[in-house]
């Protein structure tokens, strides 16, 4: 479901939603019309990932959107989108702050949402929050997460796998209050055992950094063909400072790849080895920032959707793109199939079967939906 966000002259309110094949097949479309799934408050520059919530003694899958911009105020509510269009989005969450440019993901077994830093109002953010959703009717529980190696935002925090998590990349503050791009990574362990309000046993690791500093990128985690001991951590595209001919600085937009090998040795959920540096990856077709992107479950593709391709001229895609390794050779695909409009810094979920809360077409081919969420710069 791709909702709301920016096509460089307004903000949109319409949903498109993929059918996610479990072969190496096409994307296909679920519903023909972007208007007869949900329509979504205008907003911009959330934060969000699929989280499990109880529901009927059933954990099911549901993606909820936290933060972002709405009317032109930093927002702090949390929402859960639904395939269903007579639902309006339920808000089942507040923040301990509004957050924009934040980055999150889902921990503890996917029932809770880690969100870290972003922008609020004027505040560069180091601050986490761990939001736990209790079910559909009862208040959820924010508490205070573990502070980010420094306060940053338009970052990348992906899952390596059920225990660790990584960091990379965004815009952060140095000591002179300036804006700086990050070219550092960093890993922490022990993300299944996050108890909120306290810091006991997590850490911060300085992992190798990547050869370019970039913010607003494309972010995932990808496994190595059918190996479950072996992953890439995936940082495509994005923003980085350009010197011109004049020794003036510029932001451009990338096409360049960079990939970090992870090695499981005692099976997927033990215990992690980072590879010494980033290496090149295949580089995208075009230069890109800001694109939507998601990967199912096992973590087999990740898929790329939108964003940002030139800013003089601004020029934004609707192409889809996919990204597979195998025998430690990573390629990128085209889908056929494209964005019916131009969006811009969005997010993606991808859910499986039991994530759709009606009775669709899409729900009785039982494959997983994706859905993107879309929104501006900030």
């Amino acid at each position: 479901m791709l909702t709301t966000g920016w096509n460089g002259n307004a903000d949109l309110g319409d949903t498109e939603t993929f059918v996610v094949p479990s072969q190496d097949q096409q994307l296909t479309r679920c519903q023909p019309q972007p208007f007869q799934t949900q329509y979504m408050y205008p907003l911009t520059s959330g934060t969000g990932d699929v989280i499990k919530i109880l529901v009927n003694d059933t954990y099911r899958s549901f993606a909820i959107v936290c933060g972002g911009f709405r009317l032109t105020l930093h927002q702090d509510a949390c929402y859960l989108l639904s395939t269903n269009s007579y639902d309006e989005p339920r808000q089942i969450a507040v923040m301990r702050q509004p957050r924009v440019g934040a980055a999150s993901v889902a921990v503890l077994n996917g029932t809770t949402l880690w969100v870290t830093g972003g922008m609020s109002v004027s505040i560069l953010l180091d601050s986490t929050e761990l939001i736990k959703v209790q079910s559909l009717t009862d208040n959820s529980i924010s508490e205070e997460g573990i502070p980010l190696p420094g306060p940053m935002q338009q970052h990348c925090l992906e899952i390596i796998n059920r225990k660790t998590a990584i960091l990379y990349g965004g815009i952060t503050l140095t000591a002179s209050s300036s804006e700086a791009i990050i070219q550092s990574a960093w890993t922490i362990e022990n993300i299944d055992t996050m108890i909120g309000g306290t810091t006991a046993g997590h850490s911060w690791s300085q992992e190798a950094t990547m050869s370019t500093a970039r913010f607003s990128h494309i972010c995932g985690v990808i496994r190595m063909g059918n190996s479950q001991e072996r992953k890439f951590v995936v940082a495509a595209g994005g923003e980085a400072v350009s010197i011109g001919p004049w020794g003036y600085e510029s932001i451009a937009t990338l096409n360049n790849v960079e990939l970090l090998q992870v090695d499981f040795p005692g099976g997927p959920d033990g215990s992690v080895i980072v590879s010494g540096a980033w290496q090149a990856g295949p580089n995208l077709t075009i230069t890109l920032s800001g694109a939507a992107s998601a990967t199912p479950g096992d973590q087999s593709v990740l898929y790329v959707a939108g964003g940002v391709m030139y800013r003089q001229p601004f020029i934004m895609s609707k192409d889809i793109f996919s990204l597979r390794c195998s025998d430690s050779v990573c390629s990128w695909s085209i889908e056929d199939r494209t964005l019916l409009f131009e969006r811009s810094n969005g997010l993606a979920f991808i859910l499986p079967p039991n994530g759709i809360p009606d009775e669709s077409d899409c729900k009785s081919k039982q494959l997983s939906i994706i859905y993107f969420h879309s929104e501006p710069f900030v």
